[in-house]
C-alpha cells in the first residue's frame, strides 16, 4: 500500500511538472515580478509588461499598453497592432506580423518571419536566414546581413546605396524612397554596405494618378447609362 502511494504521489508530480512544462507563454509584469506562465497573452491599453517570451506555437496579441521586451521563439506568433514594445527579438521558426503600434527596436533571427502592413517601426535588423515582407508602415532604419532577405512592395521606389558615408564611423548608409500601395510616401535609412544585397524590391511602377473630380463624375455617369441600357 505504501508502495501505490508513493507510485502515486510521484505519478502527480510528474503531471504537475508537464502542465509547466506545456505552459509556452512567460511574463513579468507588476502582478508577477517573479514571472508566470500562461498558454497565450493579450496586451491591452493600460497593461505594462517587463518581458513577454512565447514559445512552441503560442501567440502574444500586442493591441495596445507597453511591453519592454518580447521574444518569441519556437514557432510563435506575435500580432503586434497598437501600443509601444521597446524591443523584439524574433528567433528559430516564429512569426511577428505588426499591422500598427510602434516598436522601437525589432531584430529577427533564424528562420523568423517578419511582415510590416502598418504601425511605425524605429529600427529593423535581420540576420541568419531571417525574412521580411514591407508592404505598409513606417520603417526609418534597416540593417540586413547573412542570409537574410527583405521584400519592399511601392511604388516609384529609389535606392541610393551610397546615400551618406560617414568616414568616422566607417558605416554606409543608403537610402529607400517610394510610395506605399496606400499612397504614402515613405523614406527608409539602411545601414552597413551589405544590406543593399539582402534588399528585394518590388516597384510596381509609377505612382498612378488620382482622377480628378470630374473625371470620376463621368464614369459614374457611364455606369448608370449602362445599367440602364441593359
Amino acid at each position: 500500500m505504501k508502495r501505490n502511494t508513493t507510485v502515486l504521489v510521484i505519478a502527480a508530480a510528474m503531471c504537475c511538472m508537464a502542465a509547466t512544462v506545456e505552459a509556452e507563454v512567460y511574463f513579468e509584469n507588476e502582478a508577477y515580478p517573479g514571472g508566470h506562465f500562461t498558454d497565450a497573452l493579450d496586451v491591452y491599453n493600460g497593461d505594462n509588461y517587463w518581458y513577454v517570451d512565447a514559445d512552441e506555437t503560442s501567440v502574444v496579441d500586442v493591441f495596445g499598453g507597453a511591453v519592454d521586451e518580447l521574444v518569441p521563439f519556437g514557432s510563435s506568433t506575435a500580432n503586434i497592432s497598437g501600443g509601444l514594445t521597446k524591443a523584439v527579438e524574433a528567433l528559430d521558426a516564429s512569426t511577428i506580423n505588426i499591422t500598427g503600434g510602434e516598436v522601437w527596436d525589432l531584430s529577427a533571427f533564424g528562420q523568423s518571419e517578419i511582415s510590416i502592413t502598418g504601425g511605425k517601426v524605429e529600427w529593423l535588423y535581420l540576420s541568419s536566414g531571417s525574412q521580411a515582407l514591407v508592404l505598409e508602415g513606417d520603417v526609418t532604419n534597416l540593417w540586413a546581413e547573412s542570409f537574410s532577405t527583405v521584400d519592399i512592395y511601392g511604388y516609384d521606389l529609389t535606392f541610393d546605396s551610397q546615400y551618406q558615408y560617414d568616414r568616422t564611423r566607417q558605416t554606409w548608409e543608403g537610402q529607400l524612397t517610394g510610395f506605399w500601395q496606400n499612397r504614402t510616401p515613405f523614406s527608409m535609412t539602411t545601414y552597413d554596405e551589405e544590406t543593399s544585397n539582402h534588399l528585394i524590391l518590388h516597384d510596381l511602377g509609377p505612382l498612378p494618378s488620382v482622377p480628378e473630380p470630374g473625371t470620376l463624375l463621368l464614369l459614374g455617369l457611364g455606369a448608370v447609362l449602362l445599367r440602364r441600357s441593359r
